[in-house]
């Protein structure tokens, strides 16, 4: 949650007022108290009359985002947290691990996905618990048989490498390490 109040800071002072339209934070289970928290530090900055915000609470879960199928488990992460699978019903699946450790969740709602987004936090030789090194994120990957895996939530060590590379040791399909402001054709 760090850069959810600075996104909702964004969208309640500079998006256009025919952009600002009622929405749902999807988290997992025990995020509405974390949501309550972040209202008391920051609400007059981030709550707004202009549109509504709900929170929706998941753990293992299947709904509907209008024509997208979303599917979430639990992933292995000190702190509650949950991987997202997402079906657009037209043949493009992709899947979001959020914090975690190679886990068997994760290759589940990876399996045979177009596009993987997961995390890469750590080089081999300094791992975290709960969180994914380089050779780990490319076993997931293959393990599932994803089309495409997409590095986030990089730690500066391992920003440093050239992650793309490092993966593709370990994994045979298209690596890519996202930067912000990137767009990816799926």
């Amino acid at each position: 949650v760090n850069d959810l109040p600075a996104i909702l800071f964004t969208m309640k002072y500079s998006l256009p007022p025919e952009g600002r339209k009622n929405f749902t934070i999807h988290g997992p289970n025990g995020f509405r108290e974390k949501w309550n928290t972040l209202l008391q530090v920051f609400g007059k900055w981030i709550n707004t009359d202009s549109y509504a915000i709900t929170v929706a609470e998941h753990w293992e879960d299947e709904f509907n985002v209008d024509s997208i199928k979303v599917a979430t488990l639990p992933m292995e992460h000190g702190e509650p947290c949950i991987g997202f699978r997402f079906d657009d019903g037209k043949g493009k699946i992709i899947a979001y691990s959020g914090d975690t450790a190679p886990c068997s969740n994760i290759i589940k709602l990876a399996s045979g996905c177009d596009a993987l987004l997961m995390e890469c936090t750590r080089p081999d030789d300094s791992p975290a618990e709960g969180h994914t090194s380089t050779a780990q994120v490319g076993a997931v990957a293959n393990k599932a048989e994803v089309k495409t895996l997409l590095l986030t939530h990089i730690s500066p060590d391992n920003d440093t490498t050239d992650l793309d590379r490092q993966v593709s040791n370990y994994f045979d399909g298209i690596v890519i390490a996202v930067r912000d402001g990137m767009r990816i054709t799926i």
